[in-house]
């Protein structure tokens, strides 16, 4: 069925209210919604079987052109609002204005559906506490065709929208899920993942370290990197050469070198078959 689009005129609007409350991780987790920005992002949402419930669109930046995508959403029940560029500014996340915020369901992925090709490289990130750090490792991850990323005890909730704006919308595409460290570490035993993680105080540099087998690369804390519980899981300790006065680089800089060195000896292996 398609509902007509429902003028918004005020801030006090009890819709607007409510999106106001899902910037806020306790209201998210209490209501099992969150924020979307970016027509990008929604597209990859719905694309990943995510329900669109509210889409609020800015009134001078959509026209007839987008009229087939809102019957799409309209005809599997998103209500959609139209407001002024002034009322939707609040709800925008990054410096990209496209002018369309969308509530959405929270999926709920667990550990314990991850499926995995065969020889995977898994990401598993410690802690990570930027938003934006997540969401770069995310979209690394999914431009580097790692298998997974899990995120250990995490210290930002994956569906905070800047999570969302800063992967571009892979968080969706990318099989992800967030799991204690202990569930973590039992999973990886029993699927036989080699452990690389990325330390500063490494003997072995990352392109030194064979990395065509089942891995999983772990990443730490911004602050205080991994912790010590990996070391039980045969871990294999690689540092980034610095050659600066800096001692690395910032943790989605990192992630990105590791998941295309993957890429880099996995294509290597190919070719030489």
């Amino acid at each position: 069925m398609i509902h007509e689009v429902i003028q918004i005129e005020s801030a006090k609007n009890a819709r607007l209210k409510q999106l106001k409350k899902l910037r806020q991780r306790r209201f998210r987790r209490k209501y099992g919604r969150t924020i979307v920005d970016g027509k990008r992002e929604i597209v990859r949402a719905v694309e990943a079987g995510v329900r669109v419930e509210e889409l609020f669109l800015s009134s001078d930046t959509f026209d007839a052109e987008d009229s087939n995508w809102l019957a799409q959403l309209q005809s599997q029940g998103t209500l959609v609002f139209r407001v002024s560029p002034e009322l939707l500014l609040p709800y925008l996340f990054g410096e990209r204005d496209e002018g369309c915020v969308a509530v959405t369901e929270i999926p709920h992925w667990r550990l314990e559906d991850l499926k995995l090709p065969k020889q995977p490289c898994v990401a598993v990130v410690e802690r990570v506490e930027k938003p934006g750090n997540l969401g770069a490792i995310l979209r690394s991850a999914d431009g580097a065709g790692i298998a997974a990323v899990i995120v250990a005890d995490p210290a930002t909730d994956l569906m905070n929208p800047n999570v969302i704006r800063a992967s571009m919308g892979t968080v969706f595409s990318v099989p992800t899920c967030t799991a204690s460290i202990d569930d973590v570490l039992a999973w990886i035993g029993a699927n036989e993942l080699q452990v690389v993680s990325a330390r500063v105080e490494a003997t072995n540099l990352y392109h030194e370290i064979d990395l065509t087998a089942a891995t999983a690369i772990v990443l730490g804390n911004e602050a205080d990197g991994l912790g010590e519980y990996w070391q039980g899981a045969s871990e294999t300790a690689v540092r980034l050469p610095m050659f600066g006065v800096a001692d690395s680089l910032n943790v989605s800089a990192t992630a990105a070198v590791l998941f295309y060195e993957v890429m880099r000896q996995r294509s290597l292996a190919a070719t030489s078959e």
